[in-house]
């Protein structure tokens, strides 16, 4: 701590760096002593400007090093704000004040580190994981991974070993339910069964093992089978030292006691057992699968995110030399979003920080994670378990002002958080100085349908939305929602309202109607019963067929099928079977014969005889065209000999769907496509991952990642003016001028409690097993063992499920409460006497309190009606199939028409602007727009904003290529090279001991190397600590850097990246880049030099190296050879190349253009 008074003050630095004054509140925490400290603060609080701006002071005072400081935070997303936000503050400062660097020996290195707790956790297994037997390369699995693993358990395992009538998928969500749980509170699957072995003893012993026996004798079953049971189970239960007078110790070895385990076996297997011991039973089976799947994860070098931490904690407390080692580094901590961090994270950090100066950063009020490991506890238990240096308590501070709240969101706000437990009235929040009123709409409907929106709950939210757009354009309106399902009822409305909907934080991939057209194409391929995912294709755009003619293919499969059976039938009595090893009188079966798919029975209409059939059937002319055509693709696809990711390509091609993608308008088709590419993608990501899969395999990762919603879809930069429908969970972080709530009943928002036993559930963890047990509603079972059935569900419904359901609540309110501070000014809090349910709804409590802060009265919410005097819908019939007689006609002249003028070619741009239908005008000026994306498509290219230093490269190498590949980005096969570049970097980094930890949460495919590309990395390793740079002290590794080249127009084209390193030499400077290729020739040579002038432009415009000479150079470590660049650019030279690749790409686009009028033809010519 500096002795003396600081010589920044948080205001004075505030107006050096160019940002608002800080509150009293702010300065505080911004101005505090380097103790540790715990700071609430409220949504739109302010909290990463006080962190950047904490930082920044204790840097500019001296306090402590830029590089000693260490930030965490949950998302990449978050880490990049947080970076940014504190090295752009720190950057004003030493600009304003001449203030080169800290104390810091390494230059670069002056900035702190901010990460991921996930990626803290993962760099220190990196660094020590051999300490405790942990690989340094092992692999982080992914959640289809993780789910092939726990099956590969799951099949290895007896039909003893697995729970009896539960789905194998269902088994495996529960490994993997358990386990991460079993890592996340540092338990052991041995803790686990142990725990439950003294559970089940507890319930087999004493009168709970006799009103066990007494339930067998009520069981409506044989009177002999019952006396057996019951004589079986009375020996099972003496042999293993339990039943109603143990007469005998206990096995020690119970875990393995045949008996004991025999006895569990008897009452779970038949589902005899009461409802205390089959739960159990099922629990303890995989709990002992969950400890095979972990052991399995060792054995292969493999780990999940919970594994890191788990580890990280292990190697902590196992390794006291590595705690030393991570204290020593670094002088304060700061822990952001604190609230969301795990029982194992909290116990991590208190490990490695406790003692320390620590600043945790968070709001229990928006713990809202807690369904995966989060516990809202850490944050108000943080006093009790992190001391300052001297000591001393934590201090606690608080952010109450919202800058972001009006007063009546405001007000709902914090009544809703009020009911919180340990709410603090001090930790209210307050508007900001000069906040506006804001408004509050509470829209209570009886929920009567609607024609036109489906409800009047939909109505009402589709007009608020659109009165908010007319009274302000530009304000941003949201809808968040609690349930995925919410989703489609709320577009429709919307649209039904002509407003444009974003739907945000999408993870169905396969939702996009043209990447399930593919999808259901792939798995018509490879499975002939995949009949409804063929039916996507002949009902929809691939074929378009109507209800006829679905009906009369149906007709048709079902006859040759028939046909078929009719012809293998036996001929009669004496043809009944082939003899069977008995001899005459033994007869082998005839085998069933199933029905003809419907995939088999499109494939046989490429038959001739197959087609008479299907004419016969009623199937129509051109529905036979268009089966026959997707049949023969079909067939052609699966002849194909490519690679999973080409049959994708191929898919999308032969079936017409990227020609369906170019008919849409520009918007849409960019949307869809950006889906497509994603799709191939992950068919490239699944080669990478699985170089012997197959379509068949490939399908089956694609269905277990769908079904844990983890197939991402590309998110598109949304039109402003759109409305953004997402989930509560999703906004987080967020806000928005507008935002609605629907569904605010019972069941919805709050949601239902799911699970009424609490751990006993499948694939939980015993409570008195987890870290936080202490905030959960107690459920210790050993406390009541012995208790008969009775008296146990007696307990649980009196006792336990109240509490559970109370939890529950709590869980909800914080929900609540996120969604409603995501409001700048306008609210809109919905729902619904009446929606789906059989029975009226409950409004929500949360609703009820808004009114009540807001002076509603409750007697304005909807009374239930008596169910005969409710209004329904009126229910009208109409004919279907739809036959529009003057639709048809007009089609047929259209065709004749078109048929007359077959062989001429018309004027597109005539058509265009004066064809008498608006559809042709429409059609016509889409075919000339795609004509000149294709063949020009440079005249209105721009050189982007923002390039990195290989795109550059790659835009001065080839400016027509750079400019398509800008229009249309397209997915790239994996690259091992990549792979390899990136593990090289990282030994380098690591090799002078210069790591950054934000880099080691990488994508699992690129550190996944295979073995001949870690022969290689080795290889690699050697050539370099043969050569000079081994023997050198860099000056800077991995420095980041952002270079803006300003343009004669005013605009400039900012230019990120990272230079590997940087060496002092006699005269100067050097900057080398690593390439772990062979050198190339001089022609790229020369191209490549450009990378070099903007690594050397770049470090000559940091302060520190202002003035110094500079030279650049590229280390060729596959051919060991140093090549400098005989000539480095200046601004001006690279500012002059990228206008003329520019100037180039417009000439080509021109010289395009000219061609085309060369023909004597305005536009494209007719096809």
């Amino acid at each position: 701590m500096s002795p003396t008074a600081p010589r920044y003050t948080a205001l004075r630095l505030a107006e050096i760096i160019g940002v608002e004054p800080p509150t009293e509140e702010q300065q505080r925490i911004i101005e505090g002593p380097l103790d540790t400290a715990v700071v609430i603060a409220g949504a739109g609080s302010g909290k990463t400007t006080v962190i950047a701006q904490r930082v920044v002071y204790l840097v500019a005072n001296g306090i402590v090093d830029a590089e000693s400081i260490l930030g965490l935070t949950f998302t990449r997303k978050a880490v990049g704000e947080l970076n940014e936000r504190i090295r752009r503050l720190l950057h004003r400062f030493r600009a304003a004040e001449g203030d080169r660097r800290g104390t810091t020996d390494l230059p670069g290195l002056d900035v702190p580190t901010v990460t991921t707790y996930n990626s803290f956790a993962a760099g220190i297994v990196s660094d020590h994981g051999v300490r405790i037997g942990v690989e340094p390369e092992s692999r982080l699995l992914d959640i289809a991974d993780a789910m092939e693993l726990a099956g590969t358990v799951v099949d290895a395992a007896t039909d003893r070993e697995i729970p009896p009538n539960v789905a194998r998928s269902t088994v495996i969500d529960q490994i993997l339910g358990l386990s991460s749980q079993i890592n996340e509170h540092l338990q052991t699957p041995e803790a686990v069964i142990d725990h439950l072995d003294d559970c089940l003893d507890a319930f087999l012993t004493g009168e709970a093992f006799t009103a066990h026996l007494d339930a067998i004798r009520r069981k409506r079953i044989p009177k002999e089978d019952k006396a057996q049971l019951i004589d079986e189970a009375t020996a099972l239960a003496a042999r293993a030292g339990l039943g109603e007078v143990p007469d005998g110790p206990r096995s020690r070895a119970r875990t393995a006691d045949p008996a004991r385990l025999e006895l569990i076996d008897l009452l779970a297997g038949g589902g005899l057992g009461p409802d205390t011991v089959l739960p159990l039973a099922h629990k303890r089976r995989i709990a002992v699968l969950a400890r095979r799947y972990l052991h399995l994860k060792r054995a292969g070098s493999a780990m999940e995110f919970s594994d890191q931490v788990a580890f990280a904690h292990r190697i902590m407390t196992e390794v006291p030399a590595v705690r030393g080692i991570e204290r020593a580094r670094w002088s304060v901590v700061m822990l952001d979003e604190y609230q969301d961090t795990s029982d194992s994270q909290f116990e991590l950090l208190r490990t490695v920080f406790a003692g320390l100066p620590v600043m945790a950063v968070g709001d229990p009020r928006q713990s809202i994670y807690g369904w995966r490991g989060a516990s809202a506890r850490n944050i108000g238990e943080f006093p009790l378990h992190f001391r300052s240096p001297d000591g001393t308590p934590a201090r606690a501070l608080t952010l109450s002002t919202s800058w972001r709240n009006d007063a009546d969101v405001l007000a709902v706000a914090n009544r809703l958080a009020a009911a919180l437990p340990d709410a603090d009235p001090a930790d209210a929040l307050t508007a900001r100085p000069g906040a506006g009123a804001g408004r509050v709409d509470i829209s209570a409907t009886p929920g009567d349908p609607d024609p036109e929106y489906g409800s009047d709950q939909w109505a009402g939210l589709a007009q608020w939305l659109v009165e908010i757009g007319e009274e302000a354009p530009t304000r941003t309106r949201a809808v968040l929602c609690r349930k995925r399902s919410q989703f489609a009822p709320v577009a429709h409305a919307l649209t039904a309202a002509g407003l444009d909907v974003h739907i945000a934080g999408s993870t169905g991939m396969l939702d996009d109607p043209f990447v399930a057209d593919a999808h259901s194409a792939l798995q018509a391929l490879v499975d002939p019963g995949a009949g409804d995912h063929l039916m996507r294709l002949l009902s929809g755009t691939v074929c378009g067929l109507g209800v006829s003619d679905i009906a009369a293919l149906d007709r048709f499969t079902r006859q040759r099928s028939r046909r078929l059976r009719e012809k293998l039938a036996p001929a009669g009595p004496e043809d009944v079977g082939a003899p069977g090893p008995g001899g005459a009188g033994d007869t082998e079966p005839v085998p069933e014969i199933e029905d003809i798919t419907l995939v088999e029975g499109i494939d046989d209409l490429l038959t001739t005889g197959a087609q008479a059939d299907a004419r016969a059937t009623g199937l129509s002319p051109a529905a036979l065209r268009r089966i026959t055509r997707l049949a023969a693709a079909l067939r052609t696809l699966r002849r194909s000999t490519t690679t999973i990711p080409g049959l994708v390509r191929e898919v999308i091609r032969e079936l017409d769907i990227d020609t369906e993608v170019d008919a849409l308008p520009a918007a849409a088709a960019q949307a869809h496509r950006a889906s497509l590419d994603a799709f191939v993608s992950l068919a490239l990501d699944y080669t990478a991952q699985h170089p012997e899969g197959t379509v068949r395999t490939f399908l089956d990762w694609v269905t277990v990642l769908e079904s844990k919603d983890a197939l991402a879809n590309p998110e598109s930069e949304p039109d402003p003016t759109a409305v953004t429908v997402m989930t509560i969970h999703s906004s987080k972080g967020l806000e928005f001028d507008a935002v609605a709530i629907p569904d605010c009943v019972v069941g919805d928002l709050p949601t239902g409690l799911r699970e009424t036993k609490g751990w006993l559930a499948p694939g939980a963890l015993p409570y008195p097993l987890r870290g936080d047990q202490a905030k959960l509603p107690p459920l210790d079972l050993l406390a009541h063992g012995g208790s008969s059935p009775a008296e146990f569900k007696e307990w649980l419904a009196t006792n336990v499920r109240p509490r559970l359901e109370e939890h529950h609540l709590i869980e909800e309110r914080r929900l609540a409460y996120v969604a409603v501070t995501r409001a700048k000014a306008r609210l809109w809090l919905g729902g619904a006497l009446h929606t789906t349910r059989t029975k009226p709804n409950e409004f929500s409590p949360f609703l009820r309190e808004a009114m009540e802060v807001l002076g509603h009265d409750e007697s304005e919410l909807p009374e239930t009606e008596d169910p005969g005097e409710r209004a329904t819908a009126a229910t009208t019939g109409i004919p279907w199939p739809v036959v529009d007689t003057a639709r048809l006609e007009k089609q047929r002249a259209h065709l004749d028409l078109l048929d007359a003028r077959r062989a001429e070619h018309p004027d597109l741009q005539s058509l265009a602007e004066s064809a008498a239908d608006p559809e042709v005008r429409a059609l016509a000026a889409r075919v000339i727009a795609l004509d000149e994306a294709r063949t020009a498509g440079g005249a209105d290219f721009a050189v982007p904003a923002r390039l990195s230093t290989t795109g550059i490269v790659a835009f001065l190498d080839d400016p027509a290529g750079f400019a398509a590949s800008t229009r249309r980005p397209m997915p790239y096969a994996p690259n091992e090279a990549t792979g390899l570049g990136t593990a090289f970097h990282t030994w380098v980094e690591n090799y002078y001991g210069q790591a950054a930890l934000g880099d080691v949460d990488v994508d699992p495919t690129v550190a996944a190397l295979s073995g001949s590309a870690r022969q290689r990395l080795s290889e690699l390793i050697e050539v370099f600590t043969a050569s000079e740079f081994a023997r050198l002290e860099p000056a800077e590794i991995e420095l980041p850097f952002e270079l803006v080249l300003d343009r004669a127009d005013g605009t400039a084209v900012h230019v990120p990246g990272k230079i590997d390193a940087v060496f002092r030499t006699a005269e100067g400077l050097r900057v080398v880049d690593w390439k772990t290729a062979r050198a190339p020739g001089e022609e790229q040579l020369g191209t490549m030099a450009v990378q070099l002038s903007v690594y050397a432009l770049a470090l000559s415009r940091m302060p520190e190296y202002a003035g110094l000479p500079i030279d650049a150079a590229f280390y060729f470590l596959g051919s060991d050879r140093v090549v400098r660049a005989p000539r480095l650019l200046g601004a001006a030279e690279l500012v002059a190349a990228l206008e003329s690749g520019a100037h180039h790409i417009a000439q080509q686009s021109e010289e395009g253009q000219q061609g085309r009028e060369g023909d004597g033809v305005s536009g494209p010519r007719g096809r």
